[in-house]
């Protein structure tokens, strides 16, 4: 997962667009999921999400301007940057609850 939002990070970046994003996203990181349905969820919980937190994003542009409001709103979108955030951290909590499990056996 953290790979995910490093390069949602990235394709939102620079595609602008969240489809974009999200097409790119997943072309990069269906190798590394080994399942259909994590992948999904790591996609919508990075890129989805990632892509209305950049300011020249459509996904954050247009709703300013229908607002009439400037990119300073994207402090108070809380949602925006909790989402990610909090998988992260359940991500490396579960990663590490895993090794003290079964020290000699790799999940992810």
């Amino acid at each position: 997962y953290p790979s995910t939002v490093i390069i949602s990070f990235i394709t939102a970046s620079f595609s602008c667009n969240q489809i974009f994003c999200i097409i790119l996203t997943n072309y990069l990181c269906k190798d590394i999921y080994e399942n259909k349905k994590n992948l999904a969820s790591g996609i919508f919980n990075s890129a989805v999400i990632i892509a209305a937190l950049i300011p020249w994003s459509i996904a954050s542009a247009v709703p300013f301007a229908i607002m009439k409001v400037n990119s300073r709103a994207l402090f108070f979108a809380f949602f925006l940057y909790l989402t990610p955030l909090v998988n992260l951290i359940w991500h490396f909590g579960r990663n590490l609850k895993l090794k003290k499990i079964s020290p000699g056996i790799s999940r992810s």
